[in-house]
């Protein structure tokens, strides 16, 4: 089973890596087409360029084509940090979701508090032992990595708490991350140019992001037990159909809904003991 949270998360990350892979083939493929152009008349204007006379931002823009792949490069890093950021504030919001679907169930976990961590409030109130440690260390590097280019100037960035945790941790994160079964192309744990990020390493990122998840949404389910999570997908199936149906229709929508909600297969006779309960 996966928590229609999880569910949630998933398709706003995919959604981020299409949108993201879209920009680098565009923005890839409009240097190859151009090239020629940049390297032959320099010191022309977009807005001069009769290529770019369609383009209705050529005169707002307005770069020299000797600058435009240098601009191309700081877009594409300010788009790779604020994808980081992004797809942060993603996972923060997966974690505040599925604590608080876990909340309905365990009646000892305490309300999250606002001006606290969130990953540090879910890792110690749940208490994620099943977790490996060192892919919690992981979390926590990018938690402070955000933290540092969301509350200091990027040429600042590496300092204080980061630039602790990779110290200390760097070295043992890249040598767990290169024997793990996840393929990590680019992340090096040991870099202090925090403030940039390549291609492949934001992809990494959301990798390890979508790994995450999956893991504390296991740990979570497990915790929350399968007797609550059928009462509860009864209960969220009974609110969208509220009107009579014959048997037969009826095991087929719940079949239907149980996989799509919570990733559940089931089958007809265990659907049918359950309604009948």
């Amino acid at each position: 089973m996966r928590s229609n949270e999880l569910s949630s998360f998933q398709k706003k990350i995919s959604e981020l890596n299409k949108h993201y892979s879209h920009f680098l083939f565009i923005s890839e493929q409009f240097i190859i087409d151009h090239q020629s152009l940049f390297e032959n008349k320099p010191e022309l204007y977009t807005s001069e360029v009769e290529i770019f006379n369609k383009n209705r931002f050529s005169k707002q823009f307005n770069s020299q084509l000797k600058e435009l792949i240098g601009e191309t490069e700081e877009t594409k890093s300010f788009i790779l940090r604020s994808l980081f950021l992004l797809s942060y504030f993603q996972f923060e919001v997966y974690l505040r979701e599925i604590y608080n679907f876990a909340r309905k169930y365990i009646a000892s976990l305490p309300e999250l508090l606002g001006k606290t961590s969130i990953l540090n409030q879910v890792k110690q109130n749940l208490e994620l032992k099943k977790i490996n440690e060192l892919e919690l260390v992981t979390l926590d590097y990018i938690n402070l990595r955000r933290n540092a280019l969301v509350h200091r100037d990027p040429s600042r960035a590496y300092q204080r708490a980061i630039a602790d945790s990779i110290k200390t941790n760097g070295k043992k994160l890249n040598k767990y991350w290169k024997s793990s079964s996840l393929e990590i192309q680019s992340l090096d744990f040991t870099k202090k140019e925090i403030e940039n990020f390549d291609s492949l390493e934001v992809i990494d990122i959301l990798n390890i992001l979508r790994r995450s998840a999956e893991q504390v949404d296991s740990f979570v389910l497990s915790e929350i037990g399968q007797d609550n999570l059928i009462k509860y997908l009864i209960e969220e199936f009974e609110k969208k159909y509220d009107k009579p149906i014959d048997q037969k229709k009826l095991v087929k929508k719940f079949k239907h809904f149980a996989r799509i909600f919570l990733g559940a297969i089931m089958e007809d006779e265990e659907v049918v003991q359950l309604l009948e309960k």
